[in-house]
């Protein structure tokens, strides 16, 4: 209740209304039942019609205030409950907006929407039920001096009974707000369960997973369960012992009332009226435990979202940030060392210098550091030592809204939002014009399609724009970005999702777009990466070369490596067609020891093919048909863990190869390989593959060696 009442305080002065109506209704409402007292006293009792007529009037006259007091109560709190919650949704909201990239790479957005939906959507519900305490609390106050006033020996008598009002809820509280996490818990993982299933029908269907998902929702389901019970019963007894106590109070005051009565010491009226104040009290207590179980509820609610808006902002702007003029000279990364975790640095750059106006390339393998150097250069993160300059600036010292606003960013995804296409290009400046929109898409290249459309630019756009094509999603996306007019434009893998012929189209349009502005892209397919003004080659979290293309290639290191692996298939410009070239089939260790008339031969044999993104192209535990070389795209290869969930153990690019174990050894996949962007794919049949090895015996024997070895890592690695 606490927090609770810490989320009015910025609105004080409509609480201290509320309060006072509050008031006002409670005394209305005492004043009505001790005017029962002269009502029987000095009206009914000697038969006197004035005083009689007096006291009616005075209770309707309570009646009234009561009943105004009550109405404007409702008002008010409507009010208040409106305001607070908004602050709450926005507060929430806002922190988000500050916590760091890789924070929302560990956590499932599934449960941040069921915090923001169901827990300030409790905490709304619950707001009623605290304003019913607080009158409960205020009504019990009254009545106790009401009481006191009335008769001071009954009042010992209820004395008696508020320990045992209070102790109940004192003790049961705790442990059922406790009980209440574990139940929020599971039922998260319930509700993860069923979402996945739901938004995965597809591969449910085609892979018969029904079972497995109703068995894993029956583990839950039977999780929940005693979970539920021992909740419901803490909350019904939190709630119910206040009730008991109060029957037995309320009888003792009638039994020791009477008594005195009989006595002589106290008047009908008094007993009566005192009775009325005592159920007044009864129904205020019943209020009061009748918000226990929801408070409970809310108690759990606002844990949740405090965990959420206690965490650090993990880039936060400084205090006294200053404007970032529009950049000139350079970028800088100097003694820079970063890492996602305290212990681990995944990237250390001592120094890489970025010219304004130039096109640079970031490029090396899966992990190799280049999207994080690019994250930092966005200010995602704050590097943990060293610092990034911009025209001698450090980062941390600039506003991010100066920052941003010379800056544009086309993703991999091709995001876009649940609106028309033409608010989804002017998301990238708000006040642009429609003229100003479709030159932006003109610029992109999507101009044509967008008119193409019954709607137009007017279209709407659903599950972010699964309805349109990859390649029209990205160009909308970099039509967004075009229309900042940036200073910068980052890329970060904007054309590895993409088929061969699109991707083609879109690096043509970045090619004549990067004109008078710095472009930095990130990418792991060298073709794209051929033109920059300078590459920068990513080894295992350092810049291992920088240069142009051709002085790369001709230095022999690490990018002329990279070039070589993924220069052995030729695609033609659809992608439908190719070759795979002999003296790069010999470089891939299972083909070295043919001779050149055999790789010749074989390189011909290879068919290529092409399979849209999420497709399963190789199944754990199926036989194996064909050999894999990527020509074009990612794959993710994982194995089955303990569980029998998919673990990913690898991602596959451009030069890689794949399905030579069970092809060789005639084994079941040791693997199964999924298809993470649209792909293009050199592929040997398996009675091929393995027709050229049966003519090299001496190749073959050991390669199957090398094969066993494989297999024992890959069985470990399942243990």
């Amino acid at each position: 209740m606490r927090t609770l009442l810490r989320y009015v305080r910025p609105w004080r002065g409509l609480a201290t209304v509320l309060i006072a109506a509050v008031v006002v209704r409670v005394i209305a409402d005492l004043v009505q039942r001790m005017a029962l007292k002269d009502l029987i006293e000095t009206g009914l009792k000697p038969m006197n019609a004035d005083a009689t007529i007096t006291v009616v009037i005075v209770i309707a006259a309570a009646v009234v205030v009561s009943t105004a007091a009550h109405l404007s109560r409702d008002v008010l709190q409507a009010r208040l409950a409106a305001n607070f919650t908004n602050d709450v949704r926005e507060r929430y909201f806002k922190h988000l907006q500050g916590l760091s990239s890789g924070y929302f790479a560990h956590v499932k957005v599934n449960d941040l929407m069921g915090r923001f939906n169901g827990d300030i959507g409790a905490i709304e519900t619950a707001f009623a039920a605290v304003m019913s305490a607080v009158s409960a609390i205020i009504a019990i106050l009254f009545a106790a001096v009401a009481l006191s006033f009335l008769d001071q020996r009954l009042t010992l008598v209820c004395a008696i009974a508020v320990p045992f009002m209070i102790l109940g809820p004192r003790l049961l509280t705790p442990r059922a707000v406790a009980k209440g996490h574990e139940v929020k818990r599971e039922l998260r993982n319930t509700s993860n369960t069923v979402n996945q299933t739901l938004n995965a029908q597809n591969v449910v269907r085609a892979y018969q997973l029904d079972s497995m998902a109703t068995e894993e929702f029956q583990k839950h389901q039977a999780a929940l369960h005693p979970l539920l019970v021992r909740f419901n019963m803490l909350n019904a007894f939190a709630e119910r012992t206040p009730a008991i106590a109060l029957q037995g109070m309320s009888i003792a005051v009638l039994a020791v009332g009477s008594w005195y009565v009989f006595d002589k010491s106290l008047k009908v009226g008094e007993l009566v009226a005192y009775y009325s104040v005592v159920q007044s009290l009864a129904i205020a207590v019943r209020e009061m435990a009748g918000t226990v179980p929801v408070l409970i509820r809310t108690a759990v609610s606002v844990r949740r979202i405090e965990e959420i808006l206690a965490l650090p902002v993990d880039v936060a702007e400084a205090p006294n940030a200053a404007p970032l003029p529009p950049l000139k000279r350079d970028i800088v990364l100097r003694g820079v060392e970063f890492g996602y975790e305290k212990d681990r640095v995944v990237l250390q750059v001592p120094d890489l210098t970025i010219q304004a106006d130039t096109s640079v390339a970031f490029v090396g393998g899966s992990g190799s550091g280049k999207s994080t150097a690019l994250s930092l250069i966005m200010s995602f993160y704050d590097p943990k030592s060293g610092t990034v300059l911009f025209d001698g600036q450090d980062l941390r010292h600039v506003t991010k809204k100066t920052l941003y606003g010379q800056m544009a960013v086309v993703f991999q995804e091709g995001f876009l939002f649940e609106t028309t296409i033409r608010d989804n290009i002017r998301r990238g400046r708000p006040w642009a014009t429609d003229t100003e929109i479709e030159d932006a898409a003109r610029a992109a290249g999507v101009h044509d399609a967008i008119v193409a459309l019954p709607q137009g630019y007017a279209t709407p756009i659903f599950q972010f724009g699964k309805s349109l094509s990859g390649g029209e999603r990205q160009r909308i996306a970099l039509a967004r970005a075009l229309l900042r007019n940036p200073r910068i434009l980052l890329l970060d893998e904007a054309t590895s999702a993409l088929d061969p012929t699109t991707e083609a189209a879109v690096q043509e349009t970045l090619d004549r777009v990067r004109a008078g502005r710095t472009m930095i892209s990130v990418t792991h397919r060298l073709s794209t990466a051929m033109g920059a003004d300078q590459i920068v080659v990513f080894q295992d979290g350092r810049v291992a070369e920088q240069g142009r293309h051709a002085d790369l290639v001709a230095r022999g290191g690490a990018y002329a490596a990279l070039w070589d692996k993924q220069s052995g298939v030729s695609l033609s410009e659809t992608g439908n067609d190719g070759h795979v070239r002999p003296d790069w089939l010999r470089r891939i260790s299972i083909f070295s020891g043919l001779d050149a008339a055999v790789l010749t031969q074989t390189a011909g044999l290879f068919i290529i093919e092409r399979v849209a993104a999420g497709r399963r192209v190789i199944t754990y535990g199926d036989k194996g048909e064909r050999f894999f070389i990527v020509a074009h795209g990612t794959v993710s290869v994982s194995i089955p863990d303990a569980e029998g969930s998919d673990r990913e153990i690898a991602r596959l690019n451009d030069g890689d190869f794949f399905g030579e174990v069970a092809l060789l050894r005639q084994v079941p996949r040791t693997a199964s390989v999924t298809t993470v962007t649209d792909c293009v794919f050199a592929t040997l049949r398996g009675k091929v593959f393995r027709d050229v090895f049966t003519n090299a015996p001496d190749i073959r024997a050991q390669l199957e060696a090398q094969m066993d070895a494989r297999l024992a890592t890959d069985h470990s690695q399942r243990a």
